[in-house]
């Protein structure tokens, strides 16, 4: 299944949703891990105290999945083996703030429920969304199709003359271009009819964002000179 996201050039963009068995596979797989970390180091360097046993199991328990999530950008180690990554539901990073009230709501979503109310919101909502995930605004996305390459990254830049670039450029922000990006990278992997008339709409936009009425070039040459400008004049 798929969710449709609207980027600030209101062209739509599509991701594939995780489905809920790649989900289920990353919990267990973190499951796996926590376990490992129980035996392997909690047992090791506290000894079999069980009054040490209970509190940093439970702090372990509590704290994997919001520490891994915020350090990750999104992910736990069982979701980075799926390559499954949580994002915002405009498809960029969550913030600090929604992973913490997604969080907030495991212990409904999957601990004194034992799963079922997790599963019951995920299999009734369209976007496969916990309790956490609706009350935070964030979805579980296939990575594979929801990539976040640094700008530095994008393109390799030729030296150019600020002056010839168009100064209009500077309302955009990183998160924008990245999108761009994205749609320029989905245009090469998969040349489809539907892809290159997403590209058109986005060049025609910022065509128009900028004022611009050169005809001249073609929507994939044209945005990668944005791009390459937009780095150029931002830095």
């Amino acid at each position: 299944m798929n969710i449709l996201i609207q980027t600030t050039q209101n062209v739509v963009l599509t991701y594939p949703l995780a489905n809920i068995g790649v989900r289920i596979a990353a919990f267990v797989l973190d499951l796996v891990i926590v376990i490992f970390f129980y035996f392997g180091l909690i047992l090791t360097i506290f000894g079999r105290s069980e009054i040490s046993q209970i509190l940093l199991s439970a702090l372990l328990f509590m704290t994997y999945h919001l520490l891994f999530e915020v350090f990750m950008n999104g992910q736990t180690p069982g979701k980075k083996i799926v390559n499954i990554q949580v994002v915002s539901m405009d498809g960029t990073s969550p913030t600090i703030e929604q992973l913490f009230i997604r969080w907030s709501f495991r212990l409904l979503d999957l601990g004194v429920s034992f799963g079922t109310v997790g599963l019951f919101f995920a299999m009734s909502s369209t976007l496969h969304q916990k309790l956490g995930d609706l009350l935070a605004g964030t979805i579980v996305v296939n990575k594979n199709f929801l990539q976040h390459p640094g700008l530095h990254t994008l393109i390799k830049l030729n030296q150019v003359e600020k002056g010839h670039i168009n100064p209009l450029l500077k309302q955009y922000s990183d998160e924008d271009m990245i999108l761009v990006k994205i749609l320029l990278s989905r245009v090469r992997a998969y040349d489809t009819v539907e892809n290159k008339s997403l590209l058109r709409k986005m060049a025609n936009k910022i065509k128009q964002d900028l004022k611009e009425t050169d005809q001249t070039e073609d929507a994939e040459t044209y945005l990668n000179r944005i791009l390459h400008d937009y780095i150029i004049i931002t830095r």
